[in-house]
């Protein structure tokens, strides 16, 4: 069972920041609703997502329009003593070449999938570390954007592949009365060579310029 907002969140692939919703509908956060659909065709999960953009336009009258609004950002930067990223050495990775599906999972025993960081908690669930082969600046400032909850800029310039290993501190760790031992996310940051700072600039967002609840079916 899904909120409207979960559903147009999910049909557009949008992070809370880059939502607006009408402030004074207040059961579209709060009022959960099953959808039972069938595709025509297999499709991906990530295509399963983007069919229920003409389900919500129909079947709850949804109106929505996308605009530019300031919003707070950080921007990614070189620091002074230079981009401090380790090259990928050539076959160490294995590409994934259909990105609407996700790639196995890691196998020890086979090479790890190029530009696919991935983002474990350490045991004792205080650390969260963000690692990969061959990954790429978009995908880096991806894995930040999801860890910070804002956009990050690439400002840095950089177009190379790099093999990444990121250790920090998670911010909503349960336990967090005492010092964990790993470093903030701005301190890893720094680490490699690069900057985070706090700015603002315009980004996209999607507007819901008026919504309703469905009758039954």
């Amino acid at each position: 069972m899904c909120t409207v907002h979960d559903l147009v969140a999910g049909a557009w692939s949008l992070r809370e920041y880059e939502l607006r919703l009408p402030p004074d509908e207040p059961w579209i956060s709060g009022v959960r609703y099953d959808i039972t659909a069938k595709a025509p065709r297999p499709v991906s999960p990530i295509e399963q997502w983007q069919m229920l953009g003409p389900l919500l336009e129909e079947r709850f009258r949804l109106k929505w329009h996308r605009e530019k609004r300031e919003a707070p950002v950080y921007f990614l930067k070189a620091a002074k003593g230079g981009i401090k990223l380790p090259p990928t050495k050539p076959g160490t990775c294995t590409a994934w070449p259909d990105h609407r599906y996700p790639p196995p999972a890691p196998d020890p025993k086979q090479q790890p999938t190029c530009d696919y960081p991935l983002m474990p908690w350490t045991p004792d669930g205080r650390g969260l570390s963000v690692a990969g082969t061959g990954v790429t600046m978009p995908s880096l400032v991806r894995r930040l954007t999801d860890v910070l909850g804002r956009n990050v800029i690439d400002r840095t310039g950089f177009t190379g592949s790099f093999d990444l290993h990121m250790l920090f501190e998670r911010e909503n760790a349960v336990d967090n009365r005492t010092p964990s031992g790993y470093p903030s996310l701005f301190t890893a940051v720094r680490a490699l060579g690069l900057n985070l700072a706090a700015g603002k600039a315009p980004i996209d967002v999607l507007v819901v310029d008026s919504v309703r609840q469905p009758s039954g079916n």
